[in-house]
């Protein structure tokens, strides 16, 4: 290797900023400093003209550089290393009820903008509400063999012809058909038999039961509902026992304690076109779900609302299920006593996923899923407008929630509108899939004053697949924690904006990409980092590393008050591998190792204000390949990277850095 040589750094001047003090949970830091000045060598000359090109490189006049499109790529498309075209990215379309969002990226679903009431609900695709049920049809229903009428005189009661429910099911038998007529019936029903209850429809069939007991109860047996409306009870609908087959449809549930909906023991509930409103808890601390589903059960709604629940609006555990399909989960309030508003919940090995469906407008958290292996699933839906937890101490908000232990996979949709956080995936033994996906737009409220895009720690592993992370506030991305991993494979990070401002954040910081801190690890395959702020992607700590292959890092600008503006930045002991990538167009320096190492391999870092800066004890070094080994402080540049049209082509004395690690 050739000895290192000092060069000065031309027309660059920067200002440094105050140290931010940050909430632990985002990307926060304490300013690098340091008295060294940069020891720096020029990269050596590129490959002579002629020399063999790689698939997705062309032959400039000096050598080989990648093939990168130029022109300006649209939502839903990335510029890609490799690729003279604009590549797709995040979700190929909206299903059917959803419109694109108005940044262009992903999908937001069509609902009634305020909750509906009575027998009307909301629909996907439609913006009013939308009758449940049909008051027209044929009454009472062909088939039917027992009669409930409350109107029923005295004469007109037989063995088939009876003033209530109960009564009904007792005079029937198992497979029965029992018509309902319209009027209020205040009673609480329980089923043992295999029968069918159908009302006129769910405005004129009211049951009205007691809070002692479920207002509906299915042991063992295979019922099916429809038509009505199920109001009070200790539970709308309980179903419990191997055997329970209930089929409910065109049903409102409302004003239930403790769950609309709730199946125990291998019990199975399909509901079509069935509204859960207003759950309330028994007491103020009561756990609360509009569905709830424990001890193998499984819970599936079709076309249907769980509205105004409080505490959660869907829950599973004991390795129970609950599955939305074309449904809306909305508007989520706390119990009593301030806790809860989440919109769904996942425990105890239990799962709950969603598809083509929407949960909005949730209160602290929209989806969680923890403690021991929980399972949530995201397909094709979208998670949207997430508001904080207001309460003392706590002001934050995270639109999806994965810990413990648990796993998340998301193909295909939107996560968008969210308050603080739009994931968070901590601990060890945690994943996260996330593909085809859009997160767009997370809001810098709160305490924190920030939003982040995805927060993974507490060695999670998580994986960003074809997905969009975009107008992120203060941080996109950020990876911390020893065992925690981060893959971003053919994924765009775009216009991250900085903070808002609050007593923890100065406002107009941040707007960084991604960082690695803490002993965290990152990966980018084929991925794109355009339009970020201060920083685009940072390393820092001891045991932290960054890799890069064949991706672009482009048009870093400084942060709201015109401060730093660097591609890739690597210090205080961490370790940044630049592969066959493309950084260019930093307002500072492209990329900045400051008492860190790594290497530059088979690059092109251009139009930057600088190409590359050492300092802080790295220092710069020319070779053929990167070796097996690199020392502590040793920046490997091969001499098949290339540095063009940069203003100074390597940086000396001292460069102002931003902020990326959090205080303890």
């Amino acid at each position: 290797m050739r000895n290192v040589v000092r060069h000065v750094m031309l027309g660059l001047v920067m200002r440094p900023t105050a140290a931010l003090v940050l909430l632990s949970f985002l990307l926060l830091g304490v300013a690098c400093g340091g008295d060294g000045g940069a020891t720096a060598a020029p990269p050596g000359p590129a490959a002579p003209a002629g020399a063999t090109c790689e698939a997705g490189e062309r032959t400039v006049a000096d050598g080989c550089e990648p093939i990168v499109s130029e022109a300006a790529c649209g939502p839903g498309a990335r510029a890609a290393v490799g690729s003279a075209t604009c590549e797709a990215v995040g979700p190929a379309a909206c299903p059917a009820g959803f419109v694109a969002h108005a940044s262009g990226w992903g999908c937001r679903p069509v609902i009634a903008p305020e909750r509906c009431e009575g027998a009307m609900r909301e629909a996907l695709g439609s913006p009013a509400c939308v009758p449940v049920g049909d008051c027209s049809v044929t009454s009472p229903p062909a088939g039917a063999s027992v009669f409930v009428d409350a109107s029923f005189t005295d004469d007109a009661l037989d063995a088939t012809h009876v003033r209530t429910i109960g009564a009904a099911v007792t005079a029937a038998s198992a497979g029965a058909t029992i018509a309902i007529a319209p009027g209020t019936y205040p009673e609480n029903v329980a089923l043992g038999k295999a029968v069918t209850l159908v009302g006129r429809c769910a405005e004129k069939v009211i049951v009205e039961a007691s809070v002692g007991s479920p207002a509906i109860a299915v042991n063992g047996a295979k019922v099916a509902l429809r038509g009505m409306t199920v109001r009070g009870g200790s539970t709308g609908l309980y179903a419990v026992a191997l055997g329970a087959d209930v089929t409910v449809a065109d049903a409102v549930l409302e004003k239930n304690q403790r769950a609309g909906i709730e199946a125990f023991e291998e019990a199975k509930v399909s509901a079509k076109g069935v509204v859960i409103r207003d759950t309330t808890p028994s007491a103020a601390s009561s756990t609360t779900n509009g569905i709830f589903t424990d001890a193998g059960a499984t819970v599936r709604l079709e076309d249907g609302v769980v509205s105004g629940a409080a505490d959660a609006g869907v829950g599973a555990t004991g390795s129970s299920a609950i599955t939305l399909v074309r449904s809306v989960v909305r508007d989520t309030v706390p119990r009593p006593d301030g806790v809860g508003g989440t919109g769904a919940r996942a425990f105890e090995r239990g799962t709950v996923e969603l598809v083509e469906s929407a949960i909005v407008a949730s209160r602290g958290t929209a989806l969680i899923a923890g403690r021991t292996k929980a399972v949530a699933k995201i397909v094709r839906s979208s998670v949207v407008d997430t508001k904080l937890d207001d309460r003392p101490g706590l002001n934050s908000g995270t639109a999806v929630s994965i810990t413990d232990g648990a796993s998340l996979e998301v193909d295909g949709s939107t996560v968008a509108d969210n308050a603080a956080a739009a994931f968070a995936i901590a601990k060890e033994g945690t994943r996260a899939k996330i593909a085809n996906t859009a997160i767009v737009a997370t809001k810098p409220l709160g305490e924190a004053g920030a939003g982040v895009g995805l927060l993974a720690r507490g060695g999670a592993s998580v994986e960003l697949l074809s997905s969009a992370v975009i107008e992120s506030a203060f941080a996109a991305l950020q990876a911390s924690d020893a065992g925690t991993t981060l893959v971003l494979d053919r994924s765009l990070v775009a216009k991250t904006a900085p903070s808002s401002g609050s007593r923890k954040i100065p406002e107009g910081s941040g707007g960084t990409a991604l960082a690695v801190i803490r002993g965290g690890s990152a990966v980018l395959r084929a991925s794109t980092i355009d339009a970020a702020r201060e920083a685009a992607i940072a390393a820092a700590n001891e045991g932290s590393t960054l890799e890069l292959e064949s991706t672009l890092v482009t048009g870093t600008l400084p942060n709201a008050k015109g401060a730093f503006g660097h591609g890739v930045l690597a210090l205080l002991g961490a370790r940044v591998g630049v592969a066959r990538s493309v950084v260019e167009r930093s307002a500072a320096v492209g990329v900045v190792f400051a008492d860190a190492s790594g290497s530059v391999r088979r690059s092109t870092v251009r139009h930057n204000a600088i190409g590359i800066h050492a300092q802080q004890g790295s220092t710069i070094v020319e070779s053929e390949a990167v070796p097996e080994a690199i020392t502590g402080g040793e920046v490997v540049v091969t001499t098949d990277s290339r540095f063009t049209d940069n203003a100074s082509k390597v940086g000396s004395g001292v460069v102002p850095l931003p902020n990326v690690v959090p205080p303890l």
